[in-house]
């Protein structure tokens, strides 16, 4: 009777263990960002470690708040020109539901009630590091659209379906330079997110 518990014992410790060594499920990225004169189209799978891009995304129902993370590499790992990674905290919902308002051609809906705004950012590439809050009182810098895919909406590069779009866009923005005194003026990008917590 005790050799049975003790083998028992034993499956669940070894079962535990390789449930907790499977791999996590990545996430996918597909999207444009663009600030100062850099262009960053990132376009794989995404997780914090063995993905295409590192990063994560995720929606908190409860605070119908959303935040990401995209970059080639972490942000303390960018160290050249060739690197960028872009987070953005506390992009205030309710996620819209429907990304485009014409689904076959992928025209995503551009209506100013759905704008709302981000709470802090972070934009790293090579040896510049802009991190922000939103601005207030800037009628130019907001969220054009966050929004949650209906059936049938797809990505428009992979024709893969997403979870979560988010666009942004600012103009017009004072006050935020990296260590060495560039300023970040203006930036927009959209993502499409596949897998978000």
């Amino acid at each position: 009777m005790r050799t049975a518990i003790i083998w028992a014992m034993f499956g669940l410790v070894v079962f535990g263990q390789l449930a907790c060594d499977e791999p996590k499920k990545k996430a996918y990225v597909e999207g444009h960002f663009e600030f100062i004169d850099v262009e960053f189209n990132p376009k794989g799978s995404l997780a914090r470690g063995g993905a295409a891009y590192y990063g994560t995304c995720k929606y908190t129902n409860s605070t119908e708040r959303f935040e990401f993370e995209v970059g080639d590499v972490t942000e303390a790992g960018v160290n050249s020109a060739a690197e960028t990674y872009i987070r953005f905290n506390g992009v205030v919902g309710p996620a819209t539901e429907g990304v485009y308002s014409d689904a076959a051609a992928k025209i995503v809906k551009d209506d100013a009630s759905l704008r709302t705004v981000f709470g802090s950012a972070v934009i790293k590439n090579g040896g510049n590091r802009f991190a922000f809050e939103q601005p207030d009182g800037n009628p130019s810098c907001y969220v054009i659209l966050l929004a949650k895919a209906v059936a049938g909406e797809v990505t428009p590069l992979e024709e893969k379906k997403f979870n979560y779009y988010v666009a942004l866009q600012c103009t017009g923005l004072t006050g935020v330079e990296d260590d060495g005194g560039t300023p970040l003026t203006a930036f927009n990008g959209y993502f499409y997110f596949k897998g978000c917590k």
